[in-house]
């Protein structure tokens, strides 16, 4: 079966090709309900797939996302992705997905493999609290967020979680549990703030209980 193509969809709904053009990219300006849903039934009727490749070429935009994760066989790893992967397919988008291996070049390397695919923005969880290891990025011009470490100082917008407290609540359960002697198992903490913040908590909960 011969692929479908945006020049059937017009043809079927009765509209030009720009019209199909202006709705697969939700402008839906100075276009009328009824046209909407008869190019959306249409579409359905015809299991219509659009091509990311062809609108890139006139728009610009892939709809590509770039996905760069400290350590992906990590647990967390695994449940930012996929919260990552079902915002971006609720807006139409597609993300590729590079494991920095807790390396910081090959961090780099896989960022970079990400912006010659020419993907529309990156979201990254950090390998290096140092912004300066991400000038690069910045030359890029390339719309970048990070995500669950932090910067100093901060040049992105950064999306974390507020380890600090989360943890010196939970060092707080252990103490008045009646524990006194706490041993603290952790990976190097000077890679990641996240590590730092926890360690932190503990020790600040334990002096707070002293006092």
């Amino acid at each position: 079966m011969a692929k479908v193509t945006i020049s059937d969809v017009a043809q079927a709904a009765g509209v030009s090709k720009a019209t199909v053009s202006r709705y697969l990219n939700k402008h839906f300006e100075r276009m009328s309900p009824n046209t909407r849903q008869k190019i959306a039934k249409v579409i359905e009727d015809l299991n219509y797939q659009p091509s990311f490749q062809a609108s890139a070429l006139k728009s610009n935009w892939t709809h590509l996302v770039g996905v760069v994760v400290a350590d992906i066989s990590n647990i967390y790893s695994t449940l930012l992705i996929t919260g990552i992967n079902e915002v971006a397919k609720a807006h139409g988008n597609q993300i590729m997905i590079g494991d920095a291996s807790d390396d910081l070049n090959q961090q780099q390397e896989s960022i970079e493999l990400l912006l010659r695919q020419n993907v529309d923005g990156l979201i990254i969880q950090p390998m290096s609290q140092d912004p300066h290891d991400y000038a690069y990025l910045r030359q890029s011009g390339t719309p970048t967020v990070m995500v669950d470490r932090l910067t100093k100082p901060l040049f992105w917008p950064t999306v974390t979680s507020d380890d600090y407290a989360s943890t010196y609540k939970l060092a707080q359960a252990v103490l008045a549990a009646g524990y006194q002697d706490i041993l603290i198992f952790i990976n190097k903490i000077s890679v990641a703030s996240t590590r730092q913040m926890r360690a932190q908590a503990f020790l600040d909960a334990t002096q707070d209980k002293a006092e």
